[in-house]
């Protein structure tokens, strides 16, 4: 009985650090497995909130295009991806020969002309955001500032007028490359400076970090 013992003893000293190995490498993947999911809900609520933050860039825009409202607000992406890398501008859409298979993809048009908001980044999984602005299609970005963009400062502080047109992708063209940062974070104000009874929109758009 007494060896019995002895034998049932060892038995157990012997899968004691079996089982606690294999309790170990359970733990490892639990962890793995919730830190990758964790992980994939942060970027999704990141992308969701940059593209909340697009589209209150868009209604800004098409306010001011439309109704000669000026617009200030504040443009703030989430920063899952390095800014300084990305591409977020307008690409616009002048008459090409792909012109209308891209508007027609993007506004639901097959006009030749039209404003498209993109947003690319390749920190992100499937991170390429297109959307249509809905403006006119012959809006202007004035680049001139004093004429026609007034000067625009707030606390003593000057405001710098931006283009927001991206100049790398070619119209008519899918291909996003990656460096062109043209609106980053901060705050915007937006003015249509058209004169009265023209009727292609014209606006400065001017940038504060």
């Amino acid at each position: 009985m007494k060896n019995c013992s002895k034998k049932k003893s060892q038995r157990g000293q012997v899968s004691a650090p079996f089982e606690l190995l294999v309790a170990v490498v359970i733990m490892g993947f639990v962890v793995i497995i919730g830190t990758s999911l964790l992980g994939q809900i942060q970027m999704q609520v990141c992308k969701n909130n940059n593209d909340k933050e697009i589209e209150k860039f868009i209604s800004n825009l098409h306010n001011t295009a439309d109704y000669r409202s000026n617009s200030k607000f504040a443009f703030t992406l989430d920063k899952c991806f390095n800014e300084n890398k990305a591409t977020i501008g307008i690409q616009v859409e002048k008459a090409s020969a792909s012109s209308s298979a891209n508007c027609n993809a993007v506004c639901g048009t097959p006009s030749e002309r039209c404003h498209i908001m993109v947003f690319y980044t390749a920190d992100i999984p499937d991170g390429l955001i297109r959307k249509c602005i809905n403006i006119p299609e012959f809006t202007s970005f004035e680049t001139n500032l004093g004429d026609p963009c007034p000067v625009v400062t707030e606390g003593g502080i000057p405001y710098t007028l931006v283009s927001p047109e991206l100049t790398s992708i070619r119209p008519g063209s899918t291909i996003v490359n990656e460096g062109q940062p043209l609106l980053k974070s901060g705050t915007y104000i937006f003015k249509n400076v058209s004169t009265v009874g023209e009727e292609t929109p014209r606006v400065c758009i001017y940038y504060r970090p």
